[in-house]
């Protein structure tokens, strides 16, 4: 809905700097925990995502910046359908090799290997399968990497 309001130019929003919206989800997603998590994630899903979707539709970043994005975005699926399987793999062995002290570093590691196998997983599964499946169905636009 936001791309086809933003695309017929009903969607009239300023460019706002990258780090804008960035910040926006930064503060939603490590809001502290509270007896109104239920309401509080109904109210991000339903206003506040939205939202910062709205805010950076129009993003005022360099080509650098677009690229962060693009891939950012290109990566989200692999790395929503691979964080908890991989994750849960992992981790043992992460935390065997890192003492408890060192909890923030195995997390950090842990997510670079989440984000490196998704990686791994959108350039090597998903866009193969994605052009394979356009040329086979006759999409007008074929996919291309990102990665």
């Amino acid at each position: 809905l936001i791309n086809r309001l933003h695309r017929s130019g009903r969607l009239n929003v300023p460019a706002l700097p990258a780090w804008m919206p960035v910040s926006g989800l930064a503060a939603v997603l490590l809001a502290p925990s509270s007896r109104f998590d239920t309401l509080y994630e109904l109210a991000m899903i339903a206003v506040a995502f939205p939202l910062l979707v709205v805010a950076g539709v129009r993003d005022s970043g360099g080509a650098t910046a677009t690229k962060v994005m693009l891939l950012g975005g290109a990566l989200s699926y692999p790395i929503y359908m691979l964080h908890y399987p991989v994750g849960k793999a992992v981790a043992p062995l992460v935390l065997s090799l890192l003492p408890g002290a060192w909890a923030g570093g195995a997390a950090a590691a842990i997510l670079a290997i989440v984000i490196g196998i998704s990686w791994l997983a959108l350039r090597h599964f998903d866009e193969p399968v994605r052009a394979w499946l356009s040329n086979r169905l006759g999409s007008a636009k074929p996919a291309r990497s990102l990665a």
